[in-house]
């Protein structure tokens, strides 16, 4: 990671407007959005973002969007009863408890919003930035389906998205390399949170991971050994996800187990994976395919056994009559 003060730009997927550059410090002040993972204030800290969002592309001036608008980025229904005080509580927090905007109340509507600085310096010009237009809402549904990993998952795919462009930048690596025990104590949350969210990120396929260093030596020795995650961009998972249709169209039946199944494999689900576990549960039956793959999760996460050829490989040993058969499936 870096430690200097050296711009560090982080290209999104589909450029935002130049003045959408959010302060790096709003991250590595425990203060700030750590203080809101800690309190797993997940609400708050998505309408921050899309708060900031807002202030920095306006260059800088109060906003005051409708509540219609505050309710999408946060999640809420705005016809129901209980959004307007669950947005002015969200309002109030993010002045006072975590002091990242400011505001004047005003009565029976809504307040002009400016973002509070994390510090010294010029805030539409930071240093040191993340990229935040649109930053969630573009991966609002993928995120939502990840449950209680969700928060986290948000959380850390920031972070991630930052050290690639900083690992890409300037030391012209295509993966970051950061210890678990260092991320959490850089960005002041917890390594349980810190893992969650990687994990989370790696089975939906937003972020890839080689495990481990064994006989590796990372370039300026960072930190010792870790694993190495290489970012993948929001638009190429959407792609993966619309590559996948053609398999859920020729196997119905079988996909949402192949891709429950996927997420246990070592490298995710991609969609060879996916399409690959459909192919084999067509074929052998589910029971043996589940049999196979329970057992695979008794062995470390990095073992090279946790892989698709592997599975395959048992399969057609232990069914040499359905092999052929399964192979030119895949092929047709």
């Amino acid at each position: 990671m870096d430690t200097d003060n050296s711009s560090v730009p982080f290209e999104p997927d589909e450029g935002p407007a130049p003045s959408s550059k959010l302060d790096y410090r709003y991250f590595s002040n425990p203060a700030l959005c750590p203080f809101m993972v800690r309190q797993g204030a997940r609400r708050a800290f998505e309408l921050f973002l899309y708060l900031a969002g807002r202030f920095l592309y306006c260059g800088g001036r109060e906003i005051s969007d409708s509540h219609e608008q505050l309710c999408r980025a946060c999640r809420l229904d705005p016809t129901d009863l209980a959004s307007r005080p669950a947005i002015s509580r969200l309002l109030r927090m993010l002045r006072e408890t975590y002091q990242v905007i400011d505001f004047t109340p005003v009565r029976r509507r809504r307040p002009a919003i400016t973002l509070r600085a994390p510090g010294q310096g010029d805030l539409l010009a930071p240093q040191r930035y993340v990229y935040v237009a649109g930053l969630i809402a573009h991966a609002r549904e993928l995120f939502d389906g990840l449950g209680s990993c969700a928060f986290a998952a948000e959380y850390m795919w920031i972070i991630s998205r930052y050290e690639a462009s900083l690992a890409e930048r300037k030391y012209r690596r295509a993966y970051w390399y950061y210890p678990l025990e260092k991320i959490a104590a850089s960005y002041h949350i917890s390594e349980s949170f810190a893992s969650t969210g990687l994990r989370a990120l790696v089975d939906a396929g937003l972020v890839a991971v080689s495990y481990g260093q064994r006989h590796l030596e990372a370039r300026e020795d960072e930190f010792g050994r870790a694993n190495r995650y290489y970012h993948r961009p929001l638009g190429r998972v959407l792609r993966r996800d619309e590559m996948l249709c053609p398999a859920e169209d020729k196997y119905p039946a079988e996909f949402a187990a192949a891709q429950r199944m996927a997420a246990t494999l070592i490298n995710g689900s991609t969609v060879r994976n996916v399409t690959g576990l459909c192919r084999l549960l067509a074929c052998y039956g589910e029971a043996e395919v589940t049999a196979i793959i329970a057992q695979l999760q008794g062995y470390p996460r990095r073992n090279l056994r946790r892989r698709l050829a592997y599975v395959e490989g048992i399969l057609r040993k232990r069914f040499p009559a359905l092999a052929d058969e399964e192979k030119l499936s895949g092929e047709s």
